[in-house]
């Protein structure tokens, strides 16, 4: 998505931000070494939004910088787009719980980062006491 800005936030914090963003992108496949800069990456953009720095339309750029292919091949993009409304919370849980995997390295690399967190740790374990 060259050339699209965050309006909202300083030109600086929105060019580091989506710089962030192109910078995971372009390294392809990563691990756990880069969890603490995503989580580093979300806190900053929390943390602009809260004070006003960045607005709706600025969280909506960013969610959906990687493209519509991306939020349906991911765990995030399932949470995002939230097909079927709440009920289609099952195609997230199912995609937990199966452990399916995405052929597409940075896509998979994304689905790991989301499966490192709290929440979705009980569906598997669960799936693998199983």
């Amino acid at each position: 998505m060259s050339g699209t800005t965050i309006q909202k936030s300083s030109p600086n914090l929105g060019k580091v931000i989506l710089k962030s963003l192109d910078e995971l992108r372009d390294r392809g496949q990563f691990g756990q070494e880069i969890y603490g800069r995503i989580n580093a990456l979300i806190g900053k953009i929390a943390g602009q939004y809260e004070v006003g720095l960045l607005d709706d339309d600025d969280i909506d750029l960013i969610s959906s910088y990687y493209g519509r292919e991306f939020l349906e091949n991911t765990l995030q993009g399932s949470a995002l787009l939230k097909k079927f409304g709440y009920a289609g919370d099952f195609l997230m849980i199912d995609q937990i719980y199966t452990g399916r995997e995405s052929q597409n390295p940075f896509y998979e690399s994304w689905n790991k980062y989301f499966m490192s967190h709290l929440l979705p740790r009980p569906l598997s374990i669960e799936r693998n006491i199983s």
